[in-house]
């Protein structure tokens, strides 16, 4: 199963949106010194994260790419399993347990593909 690109949705203020198995939902949100990535279900109405990337586009693709990856190789029932809610530093490009973490779960996402 692969993220499936979706119109923005401008009602939850989200552009670049993604679907991934009906239910889960990735789209970037526009604040005023940049960017957010934004992941959650799609039935609810809050986000299980909401992570600030800042103002380069670069370092949101970056982190787009490898929480999908993450989030394929999670369980079906817990697709955001240890996915952090935030970085505790912003934009999370400065947060270095945070990039550790990201870098931990996608390098053990791909060993898993082979």
């Amino acid at each position: 199963m692969e993220f499936i690109s979706i119109p923005d949705r401008p009602e939850d203020e989200l552009t670049h949106c993604f679907i991934y198995n009906d239910e889960i939902i990735l789209g970037k949100y526009r604040v005023m010194y940049g960017y957010r990535l934004r992941g959650g279900f799609l039935e609810n109405k809050f986000y299980e994260f909401d992570i600030c990337c800042g103002d380069k586009e670069a370092n949101y693709e970056n982190l787009f790419q490898k929480i999908c990856i993450i989030i394929k190789d999670n369980p079906i029932d817990d697709p955001f399993l240890n996915i952090p809610e935030v970085s505790k530093v912003k934009p999370y490009i400065n947060d270095t347990y945070f990039i550790l973490l990201i870098n931990k779960l996608h390098r053990e996402a791909l060993e898993k593909q082979g």
